[in-house]
């Protein structure tokens, strides 16, 4: 799709108790020139916290809620009597870090969430967006860090997740599918060894696989990726 997009974001950090907080707010207005039944404004709320505690542990946790709103009418909006169709998204988030030893570290995090997005068609069924907020599920994740020579730092990780999806179907029906997927790889980073003077050449690789599964076979996959990467800053 084309689409014109207007977005502003503000937020305030604090500290609450040696304890940082951030609140963040974002609005964004988005136009579909071919298709103006997806217009639609959005507005996201957010905040997240942690605190340090003298055992090198380390413990956050936030929540967010976005809301959309359609700007056009549809015949089907007609049809159900709704002026202005709606959807919205709630999350929380909360993880746990721990250092191990002086060169190692585990991570743990998870997620929930709740949606009541649907999937939206144009007037002439031609053409339909599937709407992000309406995911409902949770996932979680691990992470294994190590320090190793020369500066570099490896992680190990491995996570999964289990999201109810609002789409439409490859009949063209509103419908609702589960996907599951598996994660697991490796990532290194670090900088090269000519960085000095304020100046330094940051490099990361990662090599990681996921595996997807549903209850529409149209979406089941596996994939493999690798990544390698180079950050010059001064």
């Amino acid at each position: 799709y084309t689409y014109r997009e207007l977005s502003s974001f503000g937020g305030v950090k604090a500290s609450v108790g040696n304890s940082p907080v951030e609140l963040a707010v974002r609005i964004r207005r988005r136009w579909y020139p071919e298709s103006p039944e997806f217009d639609h404004r959005q507005l996201s709320l957010a905040a997240n916290a942690r605190r340090s505690l003298p055992t090198r542990t380390t413990i956050g946790v936030g929540a967010d809620i976005m809301g959309r709103t359609y700007t056009t009418q549809t015949s089907e909006d007609i049809y159900a009597g709704i002026e202005s169709a709606t959807s919205r998204r709630v999350r929380g988030t909360a993880f746990v870090s721990q250092g191990l030893t002086e060169s190692t570290g585990l991570r743990l995090s998870g997620w929930v969430q709740d949606g009541n997005g649907r999937s939206r068609w144009t007037d002439d069924y031609w053409d339909v967006l599937d709407d992000p907020l309406g995911r409902t599920g949770f996932g979680a994740r691990m992470q294994f860090s190590v320090l190793a020579p020369a500066g570099a730092t490896v992680r190990f990780y491995a996570g999964g997740e289990r999201v109810d999806i609002a789409y439409v179907t490859a009949d063209g029906a509103y419908g609702t599918r589960s996907d599951g997927s598996l994660t697991t790889g490796i990532l290194a980073e670090g900088l090269l060894p000519w960085s000095a003077g304020g100046r330094y050449i940051r490099w990361n690789a990662e090599v990681g696989a996921e595996r997807r599964s549903s209850d529409d076979s149209n979406y089941s996959f596996q994939k493999l990726k690798t990544t390698f990467g180079l950050r010059y800053a001064w």
